[in-house]
């Protein structure tokens, strides 16, 4: 008697918990952060040096070489890509806030010249700032997208690289062009850094998908990011003429309402923590955000399944309870997306951000076509509207892989809706 249950917590195994998930937080991103940018920086000069070298290395035989040219540009701009977004991305922000603040600690000392060239760009920083974040909201209603960043070759070289294929369903009219009204493209799996996403949506031109399928052609879909993306200064404007917008419910909307076809990934950060190689796992079941904004909007629901997207990065798994796994959760709740432990090609001898080359299928369903509901989706009746249409599109979206998965789905893969 009086004997404690097994298993059961006590507050001071409670607290020890508590500090421990906290000092993990405060640690584990930096150390991230720090792996991740050494081995994006890594990856990009290893692919340098084999586009640029190539007779340095193989000066009697260049062409037998450990890569053909094609082969190493297309890593050199996936690697480049990385890049951008894990160096110079967080590289430059931190040289904006240093060139910003760092003066005001030794403004007696500066001279006039000095301060002068300080004043003006901080006049500069805050004209930016108030005309991006109080004017601007082109990211709040779909994006700018401009032809020429949509158009640019690198979109191709990442492709390439996945030796990417798109397959639309119902090309003859009843694809994703078919019918009237916008679109909302649902993709799934979100994987680790959904490369179909950047490789098959971002470009508006490429050979190998775009101008073999007369729906791709013409369909201009903007693309659903967390905000955390449209906030860094610089990168926004990248972010938005590449057709990005803040994947808010008052955003989606918006866009909806000036006409345009959205692509949002449903199953969102928390999917990157299920993207283990040869499974496909789309994380739905207990969401229904994307239903309810289609029956707002009377917008068609457009399934899109990427074969391959869990395959790029071999991945930590974490099993829920644990201070891993809570860490993770942590940094959902704070920045709008995990940081899950993962790692990809191995160069020299480290592993790195630099993902695996594997083939990427993405299969583009029929839209499942949504009557707008007029009255309160809060309502009892509005509840079996989104009840019905959520059950009726997780059905479509298990016909769409069992259509499929002969092709292109691992032998003793799994698809589970979560």
């Amino acid at each position: 008697m009086g004997a404690k249950p097994e298993g059961k917590e006590t507050p001071l195994t409670a607290a020890l918990d508590a500090i421990a998930v906290t000092i993990l937080c405060i640690f584990l991103l930096p150390l991230l952060a720090s792996y991740a940018s050494v081995t994006a920086t890594l990856a990009v000069t290893h692919n340098a040096w084999f586009v640029l070298c190539p007779y340095l290395l193989h000066p009697w035989h260049p062409s037998e070489g450990p890569q053909d040219r094609d082969q190493a540009i297309e890593a050199f701009w996936v690697s480049a890509w990385m890049f951008y977004n894990l160096v110079v991305i967080p590289g430059g922000l931190a040289v904006l806030i240093l060139i910003t603040f760092l003066p005001l600690v030794f403004l007696g000392s500066l001279g006039p010249l000095a301060t002068l060239l300080h004043r003006l760009w901080l006049t500069a920083a805050a004209s930016y700032c108030v005309w991006a974040y109080l004017i601007d909201d082109s990211v709040n209603r779909g994006g700018v997208a401009s032809p020429t960043l949509r158009r640019l070759g690198l979109w191709s070289r990442i492709a390439s690289y996945f030796d990417m294929k798109i397959l639309v369903e119902g090309e003859e009219g009843e694809g994703p062009r078919g019918g009237h009204g916008s679109r909302i493209f649902c993709y799934h799996p979100h994987g680790i850094i959904f490369w179909g996403v950047i490789a098959g949506f971002a470009s508006w031109h490429w050979k190998e998908v775009r101008l073999q399928s007369r729906t791709l052609q013409s369909c201009d879909v903007r693309l659903g990011t967390i905000s955390f993306n449209n906030l860094v200064p610089v990168f926004r404007e990248v972010n938005k003429n590449i057709g990005s917008f803040t994947v808010s419910w008052n955003s989606c909307l918006r866009a909806l309402e000036r006409g345009l076809n959205i692509l949002i990934i449903p199953g969102g950060a928390r999917e990157s923590m299920d993207a283990f190689p040869g499974t496909m796992n789309v994380r739905i079941r207990s969401r229904r955000g994307f239903v309810r904004l289609a029956l707002a909007r009377g917008a068609s629901l457009v399934p899109v399944l990427s074969f391959g997207e869990s395959d790029m990065y071999n991945l930590l798994k974490m099993k829920p309870g644990s201070l891993a796994f809570r860490v993770q959760r942590v940094y959902q709740s704070l920045f709008g997306f995990t940081v899950p432990l993962f790692w990809g090609k191995t160069l020299w001898g480290m592993p790195t951000v630099m993902p695996l080359r594997r083939p990427i299928r993405v299969v583009i369903g029929k839209p499942i076509q949504v009557e707008r509901f007029e009255g309160d989706l809060r309502s009892e009746e509005g509840r079996k509207a989104v009840e019905a249409l959520h059950a009726k599109y997780v059905s479509k979206l298990h016909e769409l892989y069992e259509g499929h998965k002969h092709l292109w789905a691992h032998k003793g893969g799994s698809f589970r809706v979560l």
